[in-house]
């Protein structure tokens, strides 16, 4: 099950779900599900069988599904999966020289996203919004962690150049708030453990 803004990298709106011959049979075995559209078991007629009817899916959402897939399949799943897990190496190395710490060490982290914890007297809002008007968005932490971390993710369609523009953001961003931020270093430590893992 995954989301289809996730490392398929298209606009969110879908649920993709798929199962195998035992988690169908598994339904077959059960008398309901809660939630009638969430039930698989009528979703599959018009899987088998397109010119039958059971909702109205949103067909905009189809079509760019179909065309994220295409992009996925020209790139290839492997050279994908190397790129996002290059890219969160990476992006984790240059805001290491920021002083921002990744929760997870790098044996156990995401390839498709980081949490990143910010350095002492930085405040998350102001963070967020200094980068946000500047067009770049991450995302706040949650539970425990709200305000004392960020996500940031690296999936779907991102690039080098969208990181190293993003190490920049965060260098400026970090100075206007009154603290030390080595951008060259960050850039050039992205770019050193970025080319050293694809």
């Amino acid at each position: 099950m995954t989301g289809s803004q996730k490392a398929i990298g298209v606009p969110p709106g879908l649920a993709i779900v798929a199962l195998g011959p035992k988690a169908l049979a598994a339904r077959e075995s059960r008398e309901g599900v809660q939630g009638y559209y969430a039930d698989i078991k009528n979703w599959l007629p018009i899987m088998q069988n397109p010119g039958k009817y059971y909702a109205t899916p949103p067909v905009n959402m189809i079509y760019a599904f179909e065309k994220g897939m295409e992009i996925v399949m020209a790139e290839g799943l492997e050279t994908r999966y190397r790129r996002h897990a290059a890219l969160g190496k990476a992006v984790r190395a240059g805001l290491e020289i920021y002083g921002m710490k990744a929760i997870a060490s790098e044996g156990v982290a995401a390839p498709t996203l980081s949490c990143v914890l910010y350095p002492e007297g930085v405040n998350d809002a102001e963070f967020r919004s200094k980068l946000a008007s500047k067009g770049m968005i991450i995302a706040g932490s949650l539970a425990s962690l709200a305000g004392k971390a960020f996500r940031i993710g690296h999936l779907g369609n991102v690039t080098r150049a969208d990181f190293v523009k993003a190490l920049e953001l965060v260098g400026e961003t970090l100075k206007e708030m009154g603290k030390d931020a080595d951008t060259e270093g960050a850039v050039r430590e992205f770019i050193r453990v970025y080319e050293g893992n694809l």
